[in-house]
Order: structure tokens, then C-alpha cells, then sequence
């Protein structure tokens, strides 16, 4: 029996990346040519990977006027401003899309991959040192089917010294206690073709997947998220050896990565290998882990029969992600479990306020109605 069936694909980066310290200023900012030696350094046919801040001049003058006059400062905030002035250039958040600066700016709309492709590449333009960084904090993740799609977040960083500028279009970086993880040009191209493959495995084109993830983890190696969707399109497609060499690339160079811990749990699980499972799962930060990775973790505590740590986890998730579901079922579970059915069926109720419609609140609720026994309630699925 499966003890869950959540997955982790990353939708950006992955949650979070290994260290601090910037890989180098590498295609930052190149010509043609330097962009396309850096791409086959790298093993990868370069017309496959534009490059995601190259600027045209149509750009170029856009920015210039956009910009206005003054001190590098002062032209990027009104360059910031222009861009999500519906009056003016009017940007689009679009979760799904990611571009390239040049089809952001023809587009007008795309994620914050998007967003930051654009304004890096207006900036330099005006002759403006920019580079890409992702904010270190705890990622956001939603659930789709049994995908949990996890969300990393970059913005735009002009260094000034020991104090760096962030631009930031959704609002979400302007921190100044948030950890910077700095990029190269040839790393956020990497970020493009994860994103890519996050697309076709939800479609279920294991191969197209594969295909990006594998081009991902060549153009950027050290981050860990990336390496823990190639392994997942291997997994997937039958491939539990290429899934394990993948999970190790990612757990080599972030050995508390949620998200690599998490794959690497389930392909224990479904492989008859509970406690490798729960091991994998325990091993995760769990300062970074999403409300997915708990509940994964919780319900493996479940099957083993661990109810008061399974509880203590749900209840955990339910503080983190008090709209989410899922945790309400558990703690219901959980507490039918130790024969406190009346703290069940309350915390069943709670489920049902959530997702009225839910059916395996429906089912939990005719479970409680009816008698049966106390004892371990299997985990869903």
C-alpha cells in the first residue's frame, strides 16, 4: 500500500539552494559569442539557450525613455514603475509564463523569472550593473493532483557594495534580513528550462521533461531543486536508478533540501522501503519544508504507527497553512486513532468548513458516525 502520493516538482528553483556565495559574473551581460562559448562549456547545443537578458534596440530605447534622466538610482525606480504602470508599459503577472527578456518585453506579462529577465535587461542597457538572485526564505507550494508545485522567487539586484538593491515585482524580496542567492545568466537560463519541464510533466510528456530537467542541471548544477525534478521525470518514467543518481546530485550539494528529501521518501515508499522513507523525510530542514513535506512526513508516522508524532506534525502544518485541508483530515485521523473521537469528529467538522465538497471529508465524517475501531487509520490513497 502507498503511505502518501505527494510529489514535489519545482516550478523555479527548487527550495533553497546551497550556500550563498555568487557562482561568478559568467554570461552576465555577454556578447553573442561569449554567450554561446559559456552555453557549450557547459555541453549544450547553444541555439537551443538564448540568452534570457540580451536586450534589442528597441529595448535599449524603451529603457532610455522610460528611465528619464539622473543617477542610476533614480532611473531604475522610474524603470520600476514605468513597467507596472498600466498607463505606460502595463507588466502582467502571469504565474505560468516564463520569457526571456526579449519575450517579456513582447509578451508584457510572465512570472517574476519574467519580471526580472526584463528589468535586468533594460537596466543594462542604460550601462547599469544587475544581476538575477533568488530570495532565501520558505517557499510557497500549491497541490496539483499528486504534484505538490513548489515556488521559488527571483528579483532583480544592483550591488552596492556591502548593501545590495532589490527590485522586486511582486513585492516579496524587498527584505533587507532575506537572504540573496546570486545567479549567473547561464544559471536563471537553467531556471527557464526547469520551469519548462515543470510544464510538460504536468502534461505528462515524461520525455520533454526529462529532456529539459536534463539541460536544467548542465547550465545550473548547484541548484539542488532542479536536480530533484530530474530525478522525479526519471522516476516516473521507470527509471529508479537514474531517479537515485539525480537524487544524489541534489542531496550532494544541499543535504537538507526538502524537496530532493521528499522525491527521494516516496521512491522509498513505493519501493517497500518504509523506513528509508521516514529517514529521507526526517532528514529534511524542516525550517524550509513546505506543509506538503510535513504532511508526507506525518502520514509515513501513520502507517508506523507513530499516532502522537503524526498529531504533533499535522497539528504543525495546521498552524503553518491553517486554509489548507489536508492537516484537519490528519488531525482527525489522528485522534480517531488514539479513541478521541470527540476531538475527531470536531476536527473532521473543521475539514468540512474548508472543503465542503471534499469526498474524503464526506468519508471521514460517515466513518465517525458509524462505530468501529479505535485503533491506526490507514492513511488515504
Amino acid at each position: 500500500m502507498r503511505t502518501f502520493s505527494l510529489l514535489a516538482a519545482l516550478a523555479l528553483v527548487g527550495a533553497p539552494l546551497a550556500g550563498c556565495a555568487s557562482s561568478g559574473a559568467e554570461g552576465r551581460g555577454a556578447s553573442p559569442a561569449s554567450w554561446a562559448e559559456a552555453i557549450a562549456a557547459r555541453g549544450v547545443d547553444p541555439a537551443r539557450v538564448p540568452d534570457p537578458t540580451a536586450a534589442t534596440p528597441e529595448m535599449a530605447e524603451a529603457a532610455a525613455r522610460m528611465a528619464g534622466p539622473g543617477t542610476a538610482g533614480e532611473k531604475l525606480w522610474r524603470l520600476q514603475q514605468a513597467l507596472v504602470d498600466r498607463r505606460d508599459f502595463g507588466f502582467e503577472r502571469q504565474i505560468g509564463g516564463t520569457f526571456t527578456a526579449a519575450e517579456a518585453f513582447r509578451e508584457k506579462r510572465g512570472n517574476c523569472v519574467s519580471f526580472t529577465n526584463l528589468f535586468i535587461a533594460l537596466g543594462r542597457s542604460l550601462g547599469i550593473s544587475l544581476h538575477a538572485s533568488i530570495v532565501k526564505r520558505r517557499p510557497e507550494s500549491e497541490k496539483h493532483g499528486e504534484l505538490v508545485v513548489i515556488y521559488s522567487h527571483m528579483v532583480a539586484v544592483r550591488p552596492r557594495g556591502s548593501v545590495s538593491q532589490v527590485y522586486d515585482f511582486w513585492g516579496q524580496g524587498s527584505d533587507p534580513s532575506a537572504e540573496l542567492v546570486p545567479l549567473s545568466d547561464v544559471e536563471v537560463a537553467g531556471i527557464g528550462f526547469g520551469n519548462s519541464g515543470v510544464g510538460k510533466l504536468q502534461a505528462g510528456d515524461l520525455a520533454g521533461a526529462s529532456a529539459d530537467f536534463g539541460i536544467a542541471v548542465r547550465l545550473a548544477p548547484r541548484l539542488a531543486g532542479l536536480w530533484a525534478n530530474l530525478g522525479l521525470a526519471r522516476w516516473r518514467s521507470g527509471d529508479a536508478d537514474g531517479a537515485l543518481s539525480a537524487y544524489g546530485q541534489g542531496l550532494a550539494i544541499d543535504p537538507g533540501s526538502p524537496s530532493v528529501l521528499q522525491n527521494l521518501a516516496l521512491l522509498f515508499s513505493e519501493t517497500g522501503r518504509p523506513a528509508e522513507a521516514s529517514s529521507a523525510l526526517a532528514a529534511a530542514n524542516s525550517g524550509e519544508a513546505t506543509p506538503y513535506a510535513l504532511i508526507a512526513r506525518a502520514e509515513l508516522e501513520m502507517a508506523e504507527g507513530h499516532v502522537d508524532e503524526a498529531l504533533r506534525l499535522f497539528n504543525r502544518v495546521r498552524r503553518m497553512a491553517p486554509k489548507l485541508v489536508e492537516p484537519w483530515v490528519g488531525i482527525s485521523r489522528a485522534e480517531r486513532a488514539l479513541g478521541h473521537l470527540e476531538s475527531a469528529r470536531k476536527a473532521a467538522l473543521r475539514a468540512k468548513r474548508l472543503a465542503p465538497s471534499d469526498p474524503n471529508v464526506e468519508r471521514l465524517l460517515r466513518e465517525l458516525e458509524s462505530p468501529g475501531p479505535a485503533g491506526p487509520v490507514p492513511p488515504e490513497g
